[in-house]
């Protein structure tokens, strides 16, 4: 997989002083996903896998969830369903990564979902998408700040 520059992604000021927690049962996306995020800048934590995440989050409350979707035991919509309470209570957002659309699980609207970004090994493009849809949440906040 391919690592990103460090000078090009700084990650934005939003995330970089917030923990990401990266849940995937695949170990080898687990650490390009937290190589190429760590390289921008973010502070990352993760989970290998389903089960047992609810503890890591409520010791790490992290500002954003990125999360496999097709995991064995528990796929990664049923558990966003299972902590969506928790998770809406500390704030935090779910970005989907994965090869499979998460709404064939069904709707997602009742869901902190940030969006989805496909499966890639091209770090570069994962960090684009992903600071794209920090950056969308970071002015939602805002503009409800203002409202």
């Amino acid at each position: 997989m391919d690592f990103p520059p460090r000078s090009r992604h700084r990650g934005l000021a939003f995330a970089r002083r917030k923990k990401i927690l990266v849940i995937d049962d695949d170990e080898v996306h687990l650490t390009a996903i937290s190589a190429w995020l760590v390289s921008a800048g973010y502070e990352v934590v993760t989970h290998l896998g389903a089960v047992g995440v609810a503890p890591v989050v409520f010791a790490e409350r992290p500002a954003i969830v990125v999360l496999d979707v097709v995991m064995p035991h528990l796929t990664g919509v049923a558990l966003a369903r299972l902590l969506s309470r928790t998770w809406r209570s500390f704030g935090i957002g779910i970005v989907f990564y994965s090869a499979v659309d998460p709404t064939r699980s069904g709707p997602l609207a009742d869901l902190p979902v940030l969006g989805t970004i496909a499966k890639t090994s091209d770090g570069e493009r994962f960090l684009e998408q992903f600071e794209e849809l920090v950056e969308r949440r970071s002015l939602e906040k805002d503009f409800s700040q203002i409202a």
